[in-house]
């Protein structure tokens, strides 16, 4: 009799697990992230794996599910998102009993790092980095960087502007403190050797890399990237004119784009020569050098490097 007892309370515990598993209470944390426009979700859902997967948040703060549909995302926490979309899957399937959310790629927090640093590109942050850990997260500053003239590119109110940063002296410990970043900054990392270098400044182009005079110039009738290498000497003789970025901010988000030169010079191919901007940064990256049967491979995968090349990588930052 005592062991049916037991037997009998063993599975009403069992049932209570899993009635109150149907309403899983989960508590968000005061401090947990807030979804934000094109964020990478991984929505799972428990018993109908099927009807969950990889989302990306669009630019009007919504997902798109099976099922659900269209549903609001940004400004929620994981915790809450999934919370609504349990209810809302168990209206059409009586079976789901949890969905989880988890944040995959935090874009809407990206910071995009430019310039004399080992890996230029944009990086997504869970939490916003100061400026020397976002140079270090793309790899550290070159040999030639001058970390005394950071720049901080931001927009605000449909207009942009240029925050120097002594981030050598912070690092020196001559400055007691450099200026917090915000979701969608730029951080441009000059080279040394560039003179009068004055972020934003008006119908100024920046030239750096591979150039005989790296440095910052008035456009004047410079409108093509050819011409704006002109202006600061043309190329230099270790320069790979197949490999020149050109850097460019629009409507908030920054432009990375590569150009193989050669083809405007060898090909007179138009688009290999775009039209250039005030404000454009243009990076002429240096050759690798040639040895042997590797530097055969080299030359040749060069040969077809102009078939991959004039690709715009669009990095969008979040507003």
């Amino acid at each position: 009799m005592r062991g049916s007892a037991r037997r009998f309370h063993f599975v009403l515990l069992a049932l209570g697990i899993a009635v109150t598993g149907a309403a899983w209470p989960v508590q968000a944390a005061d401090n947990e992230y807030s979804i934000g426009p094109e964020d990478v979700l991984d929505v799972s859902v428990w018993q109908a794996p099927e009807l969950g997967g990889k989302v990306i948040v669009s630019s009007a703060g919504m997902i798109t599910l099976p099922l659900v549909g269209e549903i609001q995302a940004a400004g929620m926490t994981p915790t809450a998102l999934a919370r609504r979309l349990t209810e809302a899957y168990t209206v059409y399937k009586r079976d789901v009993a949890r969905v989880t959310v988890r944040v995959e790629t935090y874009n809407s927090r990206a910071i995009y790092v430019i310039g004399q640093v080992a890996k230029p590109g944009k990086y997504p942050f869970e939490e916003i980095p100061t400026v020397w850990d976002a140079i270090k997260e793309a790899g550290g500053p070159l040999q030639d960087a001058f970390l005394g003239e950071v720049r901080i590119v931001r927009s605000e109110a449909a207009e942009q502007r240029a925050i120097r940063v002594d981030v050598e002296g912070f690092l020196a410990g001559r400055s007691a403190e450099v200026p917090e970043l915000r979701p969608g900054d730029t951080v441009v990392v000059p080279k040394s050797s560039m003179p009068g270098y004055d972020g934003l400044a008006k119908d100024v182009l920046y030239v750096e890399g591979e150039v005989v005079r790296p440095g910052s110039y008035s456009m004047g009738p410079a409108r093509d990237l050819l011409g704006a290498v002109l202006l600061a000497g043309g190329f230099g003789p270790s320069a790979d004119r197949s490999r020149v970025s050109l850097v460019r901010r629009v409507d908030g988000a920054t432009i990375v784009r590569t150009v193989d030169v050669r083809r405007f010079q060898e090909e007179g191919d138009a688009a290999s020569n775009p039209r250039v901007e005030p404000g454009d940064w243009i990076s002429v990256q240096r050759q690798e050098p040639e040895k042997g049967f590797l530097g055969s491979v080299g030359s040749f995968a060069r040969v077809l490097g102009p078939l991959l090349s004039l690709t715009a990588i669009v990095v969008s930052i979040a507003r």
